[in-house]
Protein backbone atom coordinates (compact mmCIF):
# COMPACT_ATOMS: atom_id res chain seq x y z
CA UNK A 1 0.00 0.00 0.00
CA UNK A 2 1.15 3.59 -0.67
CA UNK A 3 4.14 2.24 -3.11
CA UNK A 4 4.29 4.01 -6.65
CA UNK A 5 6.16 2.08 -9.51
CA UNK A 6 8.55 4.91 -10.81
CA UNK A 7 9.86 3.04 -13.88
CA UNK A 8 13.48 3.06 -12.15
CA UNK A 9 15.09 0.53 -10.84
CA UNK A 10 17.36 0.14 -7.89
CA UNK A 11 15.35 3.50 -6.24
CA UNK A 12 14.74 2.32 -3.07
CA UNK A 13 16.60 4.33 -0.68
CA UNK A 14 14.13 6.98 1.13
CA UNK A 15 16.87 9.47 0.21
CA UNK A 16 16.27 9.63 -4.04
CA UNK A 17 12.87 10.49 -3.09
CA UNK A 18 13.63 13.59 -1.60
CA UNK A 19 12.75 16.48 -3.96
CA UNK A 20 16.12 18.72 -5.06
CA UNK A 21 16.35 22.08 -3.33
CA UNK A 22 15.91 24.84 -5.66
CA UNK A 23 17.88 28.45 -4.87
CA UNK A 24 14.87 30.23 -3.45
CA UNK A 25 13.70 31.59 -0.06
CA UNK A 26 10.06 33.69 0.08
CA UNK A 27 11.20 35.17 3.36
CA UNK A 28 14.19 36.50 1.74
CA UNK A 29 11.96 37.69 -1.37
CA UNK A 30 10.06 39.04 1.21
CA UNK A 31 12.84 40.84 3.34
CA UNK A 32 14.07 42.14 -0.11
CA UNK A 33 10.59 43.77 -0.79
CA UNK A 34 10.68 45.88 2.60
CA UNK A 35 14.26 46.85 2.33
CA UNK A 36 13.67 48.16 -1.21
CA UNK A 37 10.29 49.96 0.21
CA UNK A 38 12.18 51.54 3.14
CA UNK A 39 14.62 53.56 0.53
CA UNK A 40 17.53 51.50 1.72
CA UNK A 41 20.04 50.27 -0.44
CA UNK A 42 23.61 47.97 0.03
CA UNK A 43 26.54 49.44 -0.13
CA UNK A 44 28.96 46.99 0.28
CA UNK A 45 29.52 42.91 0.48
CA UNK A 46 31.82 40.37 2.26
CA UNK A 47 32.17 36.78 0.34
CA UNK A 48 34.15 34.39 2.41
CA UNK A 49 34.69 30.90 3.98
CA UNK A 50 32.65 30.26 7.46
CA UNK A 51 35.16 28.64 9.50
CA UNK A 52 32.49 28.73 12.19
CA UNK A 53 30.24 26.16 9.90
CA UNK A 54 33.04 23.64 10.00
CA UNK A 55 33.50 23.53 13.21
CA UNK A 56 30.79 21.56 14.40
CA UNK A 57 30.98 18.02 13.73
CA UNK A 58 28.79 15.67 14.94
CA UNK A 59 28.22 12.29 16.78
CA UNK A 60 26.23 9.28 15.42
CA UNK A 61 25.03 6.84 17.97
CA UNK A 62 26.38 3.21 16.79
CA UNK A 63 29.08 4.42 15.16
CA UNK A 64 32.18 2.70 15.56
CA UNK A 65 34.96 4.74 17.80
CA UNK A 66 38.04 3.64 14.64
CA UNK A 67 37.54 7.01 12.51
CA UNK A 68 37.17 10.12 12.35
CA UNK A 69 35.29 12.57 10.32
CA UNK A 70 37.37 15.66 11.41
CA UNK A 71 38.75 17.17 13.45
CA UNK A 72 36.47 18.52 16.61
CA UNK A 73 35.89 21.59 17.55
CA UNK A 74 37.81 22.72 20.40
CA UNK A 75 37.79 19.18 21.90
CA UNK A 76 34.20 19.09 22.41
CA UNK A 77 32.10 17.25 19.65
CA UNK A 78 33.44 14.85 17.41
CA UNK A 79 36.61 13.52 19.95
CA UNK A 80 34.95 11.12 20.51
CA UNK A 81 36.26 9.46 16.79
CA UNK A 82 33.07 8.46 15.66
CA UNK A 83 31.85 8.08 12.07
CA UNK A 84 29.25 9.65 10.37
CA UNK A 85 26.53 7.61 8.36
CA UNK A 86 27.61 7.10 4.42
CA UNK A 87 26.69 10.53 2.64
CA UNK A 88 27.00 12.60 5.58
CA UNK A 89 30.69 12.69 5.15
CA UNK A 90 30.67 15.42 2.07
CA UNK A 91 27.89 17.52 3.90
CA UNK A 92 29.80 18.27 7.21
CA UNK A 93 33.81 18.51 5.71
CA UNK A 94 32.26 20.58 2.39
CA UNK A 95 33.36 24.06 2.71
CA UNK A 96 30.89 26.63 3.34
CA UNK A 97 31.41 29.61 1.56
CA UNK A 98 28.92 32.30 2.76
CA UNK A 99 28.17 35.93 1.37
CA UNK A 100 26.59 39.19 3.47
CA UNK A 101 25.32 42.17 1.77
CA UNK A 102 25.59 45.63 3.97
CA UNK A 103 22.76 47.95 3.88
CA UNK A 104 21.19 50.88 5.55
CA UNK A 105 21.97 53.96 6.45
CA UNK A 106 24.02 55.79 9.04
CA UNK A 107 25.42 52.51 10.58
CA UNK A 108 25.33 49.22 7.77
CA UNK A 109 23.11 46.85 9.04
CA UNK A 110 24.38 43.09 7.49
CA UNK A 111 22.17 40.54 5.44
CA UNK A 112 23.90 37.49 5.06
CA UNK A 113 23.01 34.71 2.58
CA UNK A 114 23.85 31.38 2.90
CA UNK A 115 23.05 28.60 0.05
CA UNK A 116 23.28 24.79 1.94
CA UNK A 117 22.01 21.37 0.43
CA UNK A 118 19.00 22.18 2.85
CA UNK A 119 18.21 25.29 0.59
CA UNK A 120 18.65 29.04 0.92
CA UNK A 121 18.68 31.21 3.84
CA UNK A 122 19.41 34.63 5.33
CA UNK A 123 20.53 36.18 8.58
CA UNK A 124 20.41 39.86 9.93
CA UNK A 125 22.47 41.31 11.82
CA UNK A 126 25.61 41.23 14.48
CA UNK A 127 27.69 39.42 12.00
CA UNK A 128 31.77 39.70 10.91
CA UNK A 129 33.72 37.29 9.06
CA UNK A 130 36.68 35.26 11.03
CA UNK A 131 39.03 35.01 8.35
CA UNK A 132 39.66 35.79 4.19
CA UNK A 133 37.40 37.73 3.10
CA UNK A 134 36.67 39.61 -0.09
CA UNK A 135 35.46 42.70 0.21
CA UNK A 136 33.62 44.76 -2.07
CA UNK A 137 32.24 48.41 -2.14
CA UNK A 138 29.84 48.94 -5.11
CA UNK A 139 30.46 51.78 -7.58
CA UNK A 140 26.76 52.81 -7.05
CA UNK A 141 24.67 51.56 -3.97
CA UNK A 142 22.62 47.84 -4.84
CA UNK A 143 19.20 48.48 -4.75
CA UNK A 144 16.99 45.82 -2.97
CA UNK A 145 15.47 45.53 -6.32
CA UNK A 146 18.43 44.14 -8.35
CA UNK A 147 19.16 42.01 -5.67
CA UNK A 148 16.10 40.09 -6.10
CA UNK A 149 16.61 40.39 -9.92
CA UNK A 150 19.69 38.13 -8.92
CA UNK A 151 18.69 35.85 -7.21
CA UNK A 152 15.76 35.49 -9.30
CA UNK A 153 18.16 34.24 -12.10
CA UNK A 154 19.44 31.16 -9.64
CA UNK A 155 15.61 29.87 -8.84
CA UNK A 156 15.84 27.49 -11.08
CA UNK A 157 19.45 26.15 -10.10
CA UNK A 158 19.76 22.99 -7.58
CA UNK A 159 22.46 22.74 -5.29
CA UNK A 160 25.02 20.40 -5.94
CA UNK A 161 28.14 19.86 -4.45
CA UNK A 162 30.26 19.92 -7.33
CA UNK A 163 28.75 21.93 -9.98
CA UNK A 164 26.87 24.89 -7.74
CA UNK A 165 27.80 25.06 -4.07
CA UNK A 166 27.67 27.51 -1.77
CA UNK A 167 31.11 28.93 -3.14
CA UNK A 168 29.49 29.10 -6.69
CA UNK A 169 26.61 31.02 -5.21
CA UNK A 170 28.54 33.91 -3.30
CA UNK A 171 31.02 33.70 -6.62
CA UNK A 172 27.80 34.53 -8.79
CA UNK A 173 26.46 37.64 -6.61
CA UNK A 174 29.70 38.82 -5.47
CA UNK A 175 30.53 39.02 -9.71
CA UNK A 176 27.72 40.28 -10.73
CA UNK A 177 27.67 43.55 -9.18
CA UNK A 178 30.47 46.45 -10.37
CA UNK A 179 32.73 48.05 -7.48
CA UNK A 180 36.33 47.86 -6.13
CA UNK A 181 37.12 45.46 -4.14
CA UNK A 182 38.99 46.26 -1.31
CA UNK A 183 40.90 44.42 1.77
CA UNK A 184 44.03 42.56 1.79
CA UNK A 185 42.53 38.76 0.46
CA UNK A 186 41.60 40.52 -3.20
CA UNK A 187 40.98 37.47 -5.74
CA UNK A 188 39.95 33.80 -4.67
CA UNK A 189 39.69 32.30 -1.60
CA UNK A 190 41.55 29.16 -0.22
CA UNK A 191 39.46 25.76 0.91
CA UNK A 192 41.87 25.11 3.37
Amino acid sequence: MGAVASGVTGAGCCTNRRAPVRCWNPQLSCRLVKIEYSGESFEEVWFFLDTAALDWMPTFPGSSSSASIGPPAEGKLGDQGTQAPPGIIAEVCEPHYTIVFNYGPGPLRPLRLDWRSDGLSFLEGGLRPREEVRFKVFDDPLRASELIGRLKELERRVYDPLSFNSKHFCEYLFDAVEGREEGKSRGTLSTT
